[in-house]
């Protein structure tokens, strides 16, 4: 398998896409850009159609496509003996990215959030988009590389949304939340510092 991260509009990767069998977008990114993995060859023929600004990933990648869907039923029923559910009370909601919706309060939904992780393709643009029309404004990416930042920087490029990230550049965790918590209140965020503070550390199931 060769997998790369294609920056092009991500219509025309879905189409060029459809016409290869052995080509599967593991994760729709933003409006341009998205990771893409298949056989070599295919994957080198869709390149030659469209002039993509390309990147070639370190690993041959699987998850995200069919080839891996025969996994889903195990790990779903492994999840579900664990007999493992969201607390009901939680002051937030937790999203699927590979599911478009929301991880109820349940044990069978929390089943099938964790088996579509790696084996259902991933649309995170899609769930951007979905959460933006309910409504919301504030994006925080909580990892540490800032490519979920960066893609929600290019999905929100014109739009009324604040997208930043909770890491710097550097080492400074106690800092860079204050940062955080500093934009959030300049731009008349209401947010709960207790909880902000032991945001890490706060337990969901």
């Amino acid at each position: 398998m060769l997998s790369m991260f294609l920056m092009g509009p991500l219509e025309e990767i879905r189409k060029l896409i459809e016409k290869e069998p052995n080509v599967y977008i593991l994760l729709d990114a933003s409006p341009v850009s998205a990771m893409i993995s298949g056989y070599p060859e295919a994957v080198k023929r869709v390149l030659r159609q469209y002039n993509f600004l390309s990147f070639p990933m370190s690993n041959s990648l699987s998850i995200h496509t069919p080839l891996v869907e025969h996994f889903y039923q195990p790990i779903y029923d492994a999840t579900i003996k664990c007999n493992i559910k969201p607390k009901s009370d939680l002051d937030f909601e937790i999203y699927s990215a590979a599911l478009k919706k929301k991880v109820d309060a349940t044990a069978e939904s929390l089943a099938e959030f964790t088996a579509s992780i790696l084996t259902k393709h991933c649309d995170f643009y899609g769930l951007l988009e979905m959460l933006y029309d309910k409504g919301s404004r504030v994006f925080v990416d909580m990892g540490t590389g800032g490519n979920c930042l960066n893609w929600s920087k290019a999905t929100f490029a014109d739009r009324d949304a604040l997208c930043f990230s909770i890491y710097p550049p550097v080492i400074d965790t106690w800092g860079s939340q204050f940062r955080v918590f500093a934009k959030l209140l300049s731009n008349h965020v209401h947010i709960d510092m207790d909880v902000f503070l032991n945001s890490f550390t706060y337990p969901f199931v």
